[in-house]
């Protein structure tokens, strides 16, 4: 219960900061806007940027990190 009220507080941060839900799998789920999500004590529910939805239970999360994935550097020529 101590990682959901982690995540709570993550949402409710002014100013947010996106961030990621770890799974015990090794997957990551981004969180980019405290609108994208709800947390229930045992579903959280994410939407992707895509449009796509995940719904976790929460026995699953691992936790939560704020690391942004790195932008591809551009070629030149």
């Amino acid at each position: 219960m101590k990682l959901l009220t982690t995540i709570k507080r993550a949402l409710k941060e002014a100013p947010f900061k996106p961030f990621n839900i770890l799974l015990d799998n090794g997957s990551t789920i981004p969180v980019t806007h405290p609108d994208c999500m709800i947390v229930s004590a045992d579903v959280c529910m994410v939407l992707e940027g895509r449009g796509m939805p995940w719904t976790i239970d929460t026995w699953h999360v691992n936790g939560i990190n704020f690391e942004l994935p790195r932008r591809r550097a551009r070629r030149t020529k």
